[in-house]
């Protein structure tokens, strides 16, 4: 009788690497039987643990690899997303919710998701929530196309792009968030 043989191949350890705008530097490790195999794998990572700033717990960012070189693995920024149960906590009654979802093009040729969500401190008219959601597509859209993509990232990740919004949208009315 003939007995099958079956060779097993043995994993190996990757670190997955930061992009270079984060400091590059090790976020993950992996196994792996061939470094082809990575790419397109995802990692998820808080950004206080990316950043050592606990005020920045309520977001995660997810990493998506692209290239591996040795034994690491390089990877590009693919989301950026406030934590549903933050998004919870800050709901309130007597409150209003704006939410929208659009495509910006950078000025470097990258297509951007914006999922903005915008969070009034009362109540308020349908008519003055429209006024924002188009307020905040006609701002989004002049800022994104005069930067490059990497450039936007770091200005979403340090809130800067929140708060020039913020300064644009509260002429129309007082934004909580």
């Amino acid at each position: 009788m003939a007995q099958l043989v079956v060779k097993k191949k043995k994993k190996l350890w990757y670190n997955i690497l930061s992009p270079k705008d984060f400091g590059d530097f090790t976020i993950a490790e992996t196994l792996a039987t061939e470094p082809t195999s990575l790419t397109g794998r995802t990692i998820k990572i808080n950004l206080s643990e990316l950043m050592d700033d606990p005020k920045k717990q309520n977001v995660q960012i997810t990493f998506k690899v692209t290239t591996v070189k040795e034994k690491n693995a390089d990877s590009d920024l693919v989301r950026y997303e406030l934590m549903p149960s933050y998004l919870r906590r800050m709901m309130r009654k007597e409150r209003a919710k704006v939410e929208d979802s659009f495509v910006i093009l950078c000025k470097d040729g990258m297509k951007v998701r914006v999922k903005p969500l915008i969070i009034t401190k009362g109540k308020t008219k349908r008519s003055v929530l429209t006024a924002i959601k188009n307020k905040t597509r006609e701002q989004l859209a002049e800022v994104v196309k005069e930067i490059n993509y990497a450039d936007f990232i770091n200005d979403v990740i340090s809130t800067k792009a929140q708060k020039t919004l913020r300064e644009h949208l509260k002429k129309i009315y007082p934004i909580a968030m």
